[in-house]
């Protein structure tokens, strides 16, 4: 019994550490919502194919399927980071759908009372960004 002691110690000393929500992402691009959003506010090829499917792949998480895309992927851990924040529910992203592209008042105004969600929001944008900037342009 006291041989297994250390390792129960290690084991709870291990969990303790992974607990809490101080996860660590990559930051990609800006980082910040507001200019993210002004870049893209920029982009002439934001309605081609091309572009369309790398923002709706980017966030995915990278699979043995038929989307083999460069861009798949590429921010899959910022999209894990800010759905798991309760603070970035349906009722905000209903918001941010809401408003017209390019329109970055409108985004910023639904995220003013969602300060844990814009830290997020801004990490997934500033990096989707950055990722689709090149097909987007």
């Amino acid at each position: 019994m006291l041989r297994a002691l250390p390792i129960f110690l290690a084991l709870g000393s291990v969990l303790f550490a992974c607990g809490g929500d101080d996860t660590p992402f990559v930051t990609n691009g800006s980082n910040d919502l507001r200019k993210a959003c002004d870049l893209r506010a920029e982009w002439s090829q934001f309605k081609t194919v091309e572009c369309q499917q790398c923002i709706a792949t980017a966030p995915l998480a990278t699979c043995n399927c038929t989307v083999s895309a460069p861009y798949v992927g590429k921010c899959a851990q910022q999209l894990a980071f800010k759905r798991a924040s309760p603070d970035c529910d349906d009722a905000l992203e209903r918001c941010v759908g809401s408003c017209a592209q390019g329109a970055c008042g409108c985004v910023e105004t639904c995220y003013s009372s969602r300060a844990d969600c814009k830290v997020r929001a801004a990490a997934l944008d500033g990096c989707v960004t950055e990722v689709c900037s090149a097909v987007c342009r």
